[in-house]
């Protein structure tokens, strides 16, 4: 019989109950634990289980998703007979265990880099006016071809190139005050990281480039030297290949630091509260690259981000700019 509404709602609480920790392990995976809780699948393009979350993520593709996702991919179900297999009594006979199959690259990719405007004044008025960004900082970045307007649509394009300066990635995000459009050129390859040029031995890593873009701005407005050290960034908390490949094109790079998003009122699709999942991937990834011998800290926005930062200082007299600047001025990263 087809199940009501309400039952359905019923069945999905039920088999969100289920430990995806120990869902994996009753498919057969051989899980390692990791020093931050979470454990991961080996030879599954990383994919890592995350037991206080139930979710799993893979780092090669950016999916993501719940208990019942990790069911339905795995075993090729549907939502009713996923629900049902995570509220069986004994999970490992209700269906045949899934064939493993080792994690194959992706062939290399050929960016198809849109056609560029002729000018790029709906994008600068967009970055200067609705983000609020140093126009000299927007400025710069033009020259080095890292930001222009798409001709059709007038999108933003944030281009990223490879060590010989031939376009490997471009982000596209809408110019329109309402929009959220946010989307990739076809062919874009993530483990090249969008760039602010520095010169020091430090460089901050951001998860998109306009956050980057408004840290550098805090800091003029610090009354820093917004030019001194590099700013990336890897394209959200799944970045990491982006940040590696920077670090071996740089050697010259000792310190790190990490200026994720700072969401302490994140919640699930169910309304209950999350991790605040931008905190705790600098803390893993901090962890992590101090064991690699480079000098690790994070530089935490006192609002979500550090463009709403910025645009918060720019609403209350520059507030917030402010304590911001103090931090940076004091080097509490």
């Amino acid at each position: 019989m087809p199940y009501t509404k309400e039952q359905m709602k019923e069945l999905a609480a039920a088999a969100m109950q289920a430990n995806i920790v120990s869902v994996a392990c009753n498919f057969g995976y051989e899980l390692k634990e990791q020093p931050d809780g979470s454990f991961k699948v080996p030879n599954c393009g990383g994919m890592f289980l995350f037991p206080n979350g139930n979710r799993y993520f893979i780092h090669a593709t950016d999916e993501r998703g719940n208990v019942i996702d990790f069911v339905r991919r795995e075993k090729g179900l549907n939502f009713i007979k996923a629900c049902q297999l995570l509220t069986g009594e004994n999970i490992t006979s209700t269906a045949p265990k899934a064939a493993k199959t080792e994690y194959t690259p992706p062939a290399e990719k050929n960016l198809q880099l849109p056609e560029k405007s002729s000018t790029s004044r709906r994008v600068f008025a967009y970055l200067a006016g609705t983000r609020g960004l140093d126009p000299a900082i927007i400025s710069r970045q033009m020259h080095d071809r890292k930001i222009a307007e798409q001709s059709e649509r007038h999108n933003v394009m944030f281009i990223a190139y490879d060590s010989f300066g031939t376009a490997k990635y471009c982000g596209l995000r809408g110019s329109n005050n309402q929009s959220h459009f946010r989307q990739e050129a076809s062919g874009s390859d993530k483990s090249f990281p969008w760039t602010i040029t520095g010169g020091s031995d430090r460089v901050f890593v951001f998860e998109s480039p306009i956050d980057a873009m408004s840290h550098a701005t805090l800091a003029k407005i610090a009354g820093g030297d917004w030019q001194k050290d590099w700013r990336i960034s890897i394209g959200g908390l799944s970045g990491q290949k982006a940040l590696d490949r920077f670090l071996e094109d740089h050697p010259q790079i000792k310190r790190i630091v990490f200026g994720f998003v700072n969401d302490m009122n994140a919640t699930y699709e169910n309304g209950q509260p999350a991790p605040n999942w931008g905190q705790e991937k600098a803390n893993k990834l901090i962890h992590e690259y101090t064991e690699r011998g480079y000098t690790c800290t994070k530089h935490t926005p006192l609002c979500k981000d550090f463009n709403e930062q910025l645009m918060a200082g720019s609403r209350h007299g520059d507030a917030a700019g402010e304590r911001s600047g103090t931090a940076l001025r004091r080097g509490r990263m």
